[in-house]
């Protein structure tokens, strides 16, 4: 959210805590404080952090962090034009990473620092495994570009483009749950005869990584069930997700993979899921609004809404659903807000009753949504449908509360049509 300092007091919290814990809880300290010295741009500091960090892993053996660690020092070198030890400190990371199969992990960082992984491969570091992890696409001339700047004698070639299409697989969940290969081919019907085990791929989905525990699947999907029930039914239900995937296609991809205890998604495709998408827009909208750009913002805003089909997994009656619903509705509702916000503000009275009125759809009991569509009316001078508005809040509170309007409400409705 670029409040760096307030992140950097809690990084250094969180390492105080942490400092007299086992190596792999001083270790993740490190790396967390050493990543945020390097966006404040306290560059000796990282380092600092970071080498620390390296050293305590190797001592003990803890690989996956070590990764981390070796990773992080190249991103921070290759900013401040280190370049060698940049490559240095990558090429240990991706031999760790192929020696213990971190390549999810990896495939994250790649699409933190691109030109990073660009440069590594013209430079010859194990070429078509770091190919796969970039993000979008690699660029024959932006991998030439980099192999000189490293003096790995690349010789500037063809411009073509090697594009990935736009997605191998998309998730929507919010509202009914759409699963695709293709947009234009859905999966057939009988694709998840078993819904069970497409719950199971939307939890995993959506997940932060995209990986779920076994034990955390099992705990989830068969709470109170013996060991032999989950024995019989956890590892078909697997199965039978991996083959609905697949169902009725030509190429046949292998998107869910078993590493360290879990399933994940196979992080060799690319996945285009709403409610990650969904969330991108709303951040960026408001970092565009923060930064003066109210246009832009709302524009965003409009896209992200279009994308809100339903609540989360609106069909789907658990727990950990509930706790997601809830954020994302949250999230829509607080879009609509600043729609309805932006176009108050611009005297634009139709389209703060369509954004107000798409609130209370969903949450009917919001009394500011109701100001917000009454001062629209009556703007537009339609002084009735604001006295209808108000007597339609009025009873849903009296019907389903048993209590009035707040004081605030009634004073708002009182002014506006004196």
């Amino acid at each position: 959210m670029g409040q760096i300092s307030a992140a950097e007091q809690d990084a250094q919290q969180y390492y105080q805590a942490r400092c007299e814990g086992s190596a792999a809880e001083r270790s993740t300290a490190l790396i967390t404080r050493g990543r945020i010295e390097m966006a404040a741009g306290r560059f000796e500091a990282a380092e600092a952090s970071l080498a620390e960090a390296a050293m305590l892993t190797r001592a003990h053996n803890l690989h996956y962090f070590e990764a981390r660690a070796a990773t992080s020092l190249a991103r921070l070198f290759w900013g401040m034009g280190r370049t060698d030890e940049a490559l240095t400190n990558l090429a240990l990371a991706v031999e760790l990473s192929l020696r213990y199969d971190y390549s999810y992990w990896l495939s994250t960082e790649a699409s933190q620092s691109p030109a990073l992984i660009r440069a590594a491969i013209a430079a010859g570091c194990a070429k078509e495994y770091l190919a796969r992890l970039l993000p979008d696409k690699v660029e024959a001339t932006a991998i030439s570009v980099a192999a000189q700047s490293v003096g790995a004698g690349v010789q500037s070639g063809s411009t073509a483009i090697i594009e990935r299409p736009n997605f191998d697989l998309a998730v929507n969940m919010l509202g009914s749950i759409e699963v695709f290969r293709n947009q234009s081919e859905p999966s057939p019907e009988d694709a998840w005869r078993l819904a069970k085990s497409l719950q199971i791929l939307c939890y995993i989905a959506s997940r932060r990584n995209h990986r779920a525990t076994k034990d955390s699947l099992v705990e989830l999907f068969w709470p109170d069930a013996d060991v032999d029930t989950i024995a019989k039914n956890f590892h078909p239900m697997i199965s039978h997700a991996r083959k609905a995937l697949n169902l009725g296609q030509v190429i046949k991809k292998d998107f869910i993979l078993y590493r360290e205890g879990a399933y994940l998604l196979n992080p060799q495709y690319r996945y285009r899921i709403d409610t990650e998408e969904f969330e991108l827009q709303v951040t960026e909208a408001r970092r565009k609004r923060q930064g003066g750009d109210a246009e832009s913002a709302a524009q965003m805003t409009v896209e992200a809404v279009a994308l809100y089909r339903g609540d989360f997994l609106e069909e789907l009656y658990s727990e950990w659903a509930e706790e997601l619903r809830s954020y994302y509705r949250d999230l829509y509702l607080e879009a609509l807000k600043d729609l309805a916000a932006f176009y108050g503000a611009r005297g634009d009275h139709e389209q703060v009753i369509r954004y107000g009125q798409q609130i209370l759809q969903r949450d009917p009991y919001r009394e500011d949504a109701h100001c917000q569509v009454m001062e629209a009316y009556v703007g537009m001078g339609n002084r009735a449908a604001a006295i209808e508005q108000f007597d339609r809040l009025r009873k849903l509170l009296r019907g389903e509360l048993g209590v009035a309007p707040l004081p605030a409400t009634v004073a708002k409705y009182e002014s506006l049509i004196k």
